[in-house]
């Protein structure tokens, strides 16, 4: 993204004011992230399907860092037990500066997080992954956690029976 801006600037008061023209680029924000499976095109909620009582179902975040510089992404947590986050510490996941690729190209630097739905009874369960970090934006974040426990809704009506 280009920015431009123009700046008068002087030397001194008795010098004449210039005008000194500005032009860069950057990113608006240098984190972003994307969930698997998502129930959005964008991927800004996780969405961990039909999972039975008692099972199991795994899903990740891949943290992408714009940024020449890491992210130590702090404070994660779910607040829910259904939704717990495997195999990180909670307080400590770092996302790699961007870096230059053997064609010196710039990739963006990844740090995938796994959480994982275990439903205790039927219905559906909404919950939340949050953390901090230690930019001006975003300083927090926020994804939208789903799963649905059990299997879709099935009735099963008899046909009636007239006696008589």
């Amino acid at each position: 993204r280009v920015a431009e801006a123009t700046v008068t600037v002087k030397r001194s008061a008795a010098c004449p004011a210039r005008e000194v023209r500005l032009r860069g680029t950057g990113v608006v924000s240098c984190l972003s992230w994307s969930a698997t499976p998502a129930d959005d095109p964008r991927g800004t909620s996780l969405f961990f399907g039909f999972v039975a009582p008692q099972q199991r179902s795994t899903g990740s975040v891949v943290f992408s860092n714009a940024c020449q510089a890491p992210v130590r992404l702090s404070g994660l947590e779910t607040r829910d037990p259904v939704f717990p986050i495997l195999g990180a510490d909670p307080m400590n996941l770092e996302v790699p500066a961007s870096a230059r690729d053997a064609r010196g190209v710039w990739r963006d630097g990844t740090a995938t997080l796994t959480l994982e739905f275990r439903p205790l009874l039927l219905g559906t369960r909404n919950g939340s992954l949050r953390g901090m970090t230690p930019l001006s934006s975003p300083q927090t974040f926020t994804l939208r956690l789903r799963g649905v426990g059990g299997g879709p809704r099935i009735e099963v009506r008899p046909t009636p029976l007239t006696f008589g």
